[in-house]
């Protein structure tokens, strides 16, 4: 018989998922400062 409660395992995470992870906090930071730049711009006009 295996407890119930089990001690969570990082099996279950994908080892692709801490490779692609920092690039797409990279690309989401570059998106959002783009996207303030423009707003910026916009209030501009």
């Amino acid at each position: 018989m295996q407890p119930f409660i089990t001690v969570p395992k990082l099996d279950w995470i994908p080892t692709e998922l801490y490779f692609t992870l920092p690039i797409f906090i990279f690309i989401l930071a570059f998106v959002l400062k783009t996207y303030k730049r423009y707003l910026d711009n916009q209030r501009e006009k």
